[in-house]
């Protein structure tokens, strides 16, 4: 034994960094960092998005001007607010950017961004890079990117600022599908131009149409939409229409029924009510909803046995629709919650379920990118799906975040995808409300009206 050791009390410490084992201590530990970090993150995917605001709304704005309206054609990537003042507003542009409705406007916008100074705008129908409006005064505008004629020119140019494309003064209603456009005028008469490839105008023939141009003749149309590259219309005998894809290029009634009274269009087809309460669809979409799969079906599915339906919108591939007792449902595609059940499925909802919040909308969307927008009637804006105008997801964490999403719907992990992430809610998401400049119009509106009555 060493006494001198002993003696002068020496003594040996022990490093973790000069020893093998202490450095694998080290990685140990650092990895249980990193993994900690990990869930903590991925575990925040649902709570980063949710709604800051509460569902909730406050009482009811005075009646405008014009009836409000939400429009979101193409993609679904622009949205379009008609204010009750008459006022246009628009936001999102995820994808597109909003270059084509705002001059110099080259970003994307989570929150509407107001159009111009006018006020007597009557109806708007926009498709992302390019719009069709009407004003009070019956005249028809446009302005955005043409490609195929939709804003009345063979050629693809840009019209920067809006101007009025026809001289006519009886426009009543325009809507666009992808790249074509329908219109009513006020005696009924149906009118239509853009990109025909499938036979989608009408006219007979499968080439673009730059000019307006009048389908069928001699008839009076109560109603029309676009269904993705096809277009479907109501008479003012309640009878039922269709024309383009999977269809003849001119309109062909598709049921000998006269009870048809609204239609709303889908990516590939139409959901169509009547007025004994049943709800159907045609097109591609047909055997989806109708608990199939998607085949081309120009014919007409019933979607369930219910005779209680009252409203109905669709987007791309989905629906929501209102009951007589008011209660909303949903059904269709609701992988990115734009059915505002509360979950997503890569599975489509069908049948119908019923949505857990009850509302009263003054106008109401379900759009293209999967994407639903309301606006209340105390003007407050909100949206479930894909958030529109909100930044493409790119970074690794939020990739992380994604692959553990699509990992908790399947079971499975699958490959790590490096495609743009587009966020989303699950629940109603506020947005915006309607500035105190159009509140203000709105009351100041109606107290004029109420001095000059009787």
């Amino acid at each position: 034994m060493d006494t001198n050791n002993l003696a002068t009390g020496s003594h040996r410490t022990f490093n973790l960094g000069d020893s093998a084992v202490g450095l694998r201590l080290w990685k140990w530990c650092f990895a249980l960092l990193l993994a900690a970090g990990g869930i903590v993150l991925l575990s925040t995917w649902g709570a980063k998005h949710r709604a800051a605001r509460r569902f909730e709304f406050g009482p009811p704005l005075p009646a405008g001007r014009v009836q409000p309206q939400l429009s979101a054609g193409g993609t679904g990537d622009t949205m379009a607010l008609l204010a009750p003042d008459g006022s246009l507003w628009a936001w999102g542009g995820t994808v597109y950017n909003l270059e084509g409705i705002f001059p110099g406007h080259s970003t994307r916008s989570t929150v509407p961004v107001r159009i111009g100074s006018e006020s007597d705008w009557l109806r708007v129908a926009v498709a992302d890079q390019r719009v069709l409006a009407l004003k009070t005064n019956g005249t028809l505008w446009g302005w955005g990117y043409s490609h195929a004629g939709e804003l009345l020119s063979g050629l693809e140019f840009r019209i920067v600022t809006p101007a009025q494309l026809s001289t006519d003064t009886d426009w009543a209603d325009v809507c666009f599908s992808y790249h074509h456009v329908l219109a009513l005028k006020r005696n009924g008469s149906l009118w239509a131009w853009g990109f025909n490839k499938d036979g989608q105008v009408g006219n007979g023939s499968r080439t673009n149409v730059a000019v307006v141009t009048q389908v069928t003749p001699g008839r009076t149309w109560k109603s029309v939409v676009g269904g993705g590259f096809s277009s479907y219309g109501i008479q003012t005998d309640g009878t039922l229409w269709g024309w383009g894809k999977d269809m003849d290029p001119e309109p062909a009634q598709l049921d000998s029924g006269t009870n048809w009274v609204v239609l709303a269009g889908l990516s590939s087809g139409v959901l169509a009510l009547k007025t004994d309460g049943t709800l159907w669809v045609s097109g591609r979409l047909a055997g989806i909803f109708g608990g199939g799969r998607a085949s081309a079906y120009p014919g007409l599915v019933q979607i369930e046995k219910d005779t209680d339906w009252r409203e109905i919108y669709a987007g791309m591939a989905c629906f929501l629709a209102r009951k007589a007792d008011g209660t909303w449902w949903g059904g269709g595609g609701n992988d990115q919650g734009q059915l505002g059940l509360g979950f997503v499925s890569t599975e489509a909802v069908q049948p119908p379920r019923r949505l857990p919040q009850q509302f009263e909308p003054w106008a109401f969307l379900a759009a293209g990118r999967n994407t639903t927008v309301m606006l209340g009637r105390d003007g407050t804006v909100w949206s479930w799906g894909i958030r529109a105008g909100e930044p493409e997801s790119l970074s690794l964490v939020d990739r992380l975040r994604y692959w553990w999403y699509l990992r908790s719907l399947t079971g499975r992990a699958g490959g790590f995808d490096c495609t743009p992430v587009f966020v989303h809610d699950r629940k109603p998401h506020f947005v915006w409300e309607l500035p105190a400049s159009v509140k203000s119009e709105l009351r100041t509106n109606t107290s004029a009206s109420a001095k000059a009555g009787p």
